[in-house]
């Protein structure tokens, strides 16, 4: 067998390694790209930073010029005008146009029949009770006016006293009733 030589010094290859010289690799340029990104990111938001700063003075300023220029004793004018408008709209929605129970008496009564006092009140309930005296030329004129409040659809608590003859032959009577609170609202145009 052949004998092997053994020796501490390292033999040389005689094959030459040759190594290529590594480049920066793509980490380096991806973070200088991120770093000039946030740079400029940093700079761009602190001049809009302070852009927004001085916008916000002057808006203050013309905000302090405007309130120094009102003057409040007129705001104070307008407010109880405002205050005293809103109190007449509300009296007019609460407002009850009574013309319309004087046309429907004037639709309502016979041709014989007179009226010469007339009394009106609205009670909780929103009923109108309407008081009347008047004179009739003859019962039959009498009679055919309660026939025509009685008939009609409004009307409740009909009621004719303190009949009794008058000059000449005519009827003089006291007339009550109740105009339901239906009324006004159909005829509140």
């Amino acid at each position: 067998m052949p004998k092997e030589e053994t020796s501490f010094i390292p033999r040389k290859n005689t094959e030459s390694q040759f190594y290529k010289e590594a480049g920066p690799g793509f980490l380096l340029p991806l973070a200088l790209a991120i770093f000039l990104l946030s740079f400029l990111t940093y700079g761009g938001l602190y001049l809009y930073k302070s852009s927004l700063n001085k916008e916000i003075a002057s808006l203050n300023e013309s905000l302090k010029r405007a309130a120094d220029a009102l003057d409040l004793e007129t705001i104070s004018n307008i407010s109880d005008l405002s205050s005293r408008i809103e109190a007449t709209k509300n009296i007019l929605k609460k407002h009850i146009k009574t013309t319309s129970v004087f046309d429907f008496l004037q639709k309502n009564t016979v041709k014989n029949v007179y009226f010469k006092s007339f009394r009106m009140n609205i009670n909780e309930s929103g009923d109108i009770e309407i008081s009347m005296t008047g004179s009739a030329l003859s019962y039959l004129d009498l009679a055919e006016q309660a026939e025509v409040f009685s008939s009609d659809k409004y009307i409740k608590d009909l009621s004719f006293s303190s009949l009794s003859l008058g000059d000449k032959g005519s009827v003089n009577f006291n007339v009550s009733f109740k105009l339901d609170s239906l009324f006004l609202n159909a005829n509140q145009n």
